[in-house]
This record gives C-alpha cells, structure tokens and sequence, in this order.
C-alpha cells in the first residue's frame, strides 16, 4: 500500500534501494521514496527481458484461453487420478483451483525425484505430496502420461532408488 512505503523501514535491501544508488556510499541508508526503499541489488536484466516476451506469448494466446486449457487438463488428471487410486489434495471442483494439482501417494517424495529426474518437472510438499502444474504449453497427452509414470515407478518400486539419497523436507 503506497501510503505507507516512507512510513516503513527495510530489514534487507541492497544497493538499489539507495536515493543515490550508483554513488555507493558506505556511510548508512538514505533510501529511496516510495516502494523503492525495498529494492534489493542488480535486477536480473536477462529475466527482466525473458518475462517481456512471455508476457507478449500469453497476451497472443489470451488469459480465458490459457484458463479454459487449465481447467480442461487439470479435470482430466483427477479423473486419471482417481483411476489410479491416487489422492486429491487439491479442490475437486475446477474452479476452485488454479492450474495445478497436489497429488498424494506413497513414497511422494521419491517419487517426485525419480520424475524430475526424467525431466517430468513437478515439486513435493510436505503436507501435499506431488504437485503438478501444466501450463499452456503442456499437452494432455504430457499431463496424463506424468500420471501413468507415477504408476509405473510404484509398481516397480523405482522410487528405492532415491530413498536417502537427499535430504527429505518438512
């Protein structure tokens, strides 16, 4: 809320937050009006370009586009889902979700690196088990047959293989 940027004082800003940023004074903090007082060092300029073009691909494709795509895919995985006997973590009704999936099942977290490790990008939570997030650029076919590979590694108790390997969260 603007009404309160001058009123609140940083705990970790870096150069950037500096009035005079390129002088690089040592000597305390005068820190910049506004919401610029909570900079923190170098932007990262590749990024900064990086998420111009992404914004300019998902302005093509249209926001109602890319939701309806969600909503159709995410379905798709719980009905998967509930045929593979896996729990739901995440709200039933698609519209109550956003464009991921938490799934739960046994050994989630080894699970989780034995898929990343084919390159099927998905994160654990504790508390959450696997979450799932196709976007856009994902297929139905990509969605549903990260499912099947959790099935797969189950069944073939591929996940031992990551049973210590690293340290567990939560």
């Amino acid at each position: 809320a603007p009404e309160f940027h001058d009123k609140l004082t940083p705990t970790f800003t870096g150069w950037c937050a500096h009035k005079e940023a390129f002088l690089f004074k040592t000597d305390g903090h005068n820190y910049r009006d506004g919401g610029g007082r909570f900079l923190n060092g170098t932007p990262n300029v590749p990024a900064l370009y990086a998420g111009q073009e992404g914004i300019k691909i998902i302005k093509e494709i249209g926001v109602e586009a890319i939701r309806e795509k969600s909503m159709r895919i995410t379905g798709k995985m719980v009905a998967r889902c509930q045929e593979l006997g896996f729990e739901i973590l995440s709200p039933l009704d698609v519209k109550e979700r956003g464009n991921h999936l938490s799934v739960n099942m046994r050994d989630a977290w080894e699970v989780c690196q034995v898929l990343n490790s084919e390159d099927i990008v998905c994160d654990y939570r504790p508390g959450a088990g696997i979450r799932f997030s196709p976007h856009f650029y994902n297929t139905e076919v990509e969605a549903l047959s990260a499912l099947d590979r959790v099935a797969m590694i189950l069944e073939n108790n591929e996940q031992e293989r990551f049973r210590g390997a690293f340290h567990r969260p939560g």
